[in-house]
């Protein structure tokens, strides 16, 4: 974890972490971002703090979110938030970008807790990514 985890995360750059600081994601580009607690902790503690995804333009992260946490106070208001237990298409990218991180010695103990758990009593696991990139920027008035 850092204060600036993710900052300029761009291209084809994927980033795991178990948490991130006030200006995670910020001025993020593109690239895949993953922030999830360790499954024990899973609940104990809020991932995203801050200001997460400031001047965020392109790519997507998938972030925990603790039960009762309010996850659209800490985003630019110019991100969206997809419940990935409820859209299929965010939850095939979840566990893709899970796979590769398998690669870089992620347990398949936890790989398998993951994609059994996007949500559970403690939390889920959204996907935060920019409006704009899939139409839906709204018009300047």
């Amino acid at each position: 974890t850092g204060q600036r985890c993710g900052i300029r995360l761009s291209g084809d750059a994927e980033l795991f972490a178990r948490g991130g600081g006030e200006y995670a994601a910020e001025y993020m580009t593109g690239g895949t971002m993953v922030m999830l607690p360790d499954p024990e902790l899973a609940g104990k503690y809020e991932v995203v703090k801050g200001k997460f995804g400031a001047g965020m333009s392109g790519g997507k992260a998938f972030v925990y979110v603790r039960c009762g946490q309010d996850i659209k106070k800490h985003l630019d208001p110019n991100l969206e938030v997809i419940e990935v237990s409820r859209n299929a298409d965010a939850h095939g990218q979840f566990m893709d970008s899970l796979r590769s991180f398998q690669e870089m010695g992620l347990s398949d103990e936890e790989i398998l807790y993951w994609s059994r758990n996007t949500e559970n009593q403690k939390g889920r696991v959204v996907m935060v990514r920019p409006k704009e990139e899939h139409g839906e920027k709204k018009a300047a008035a």
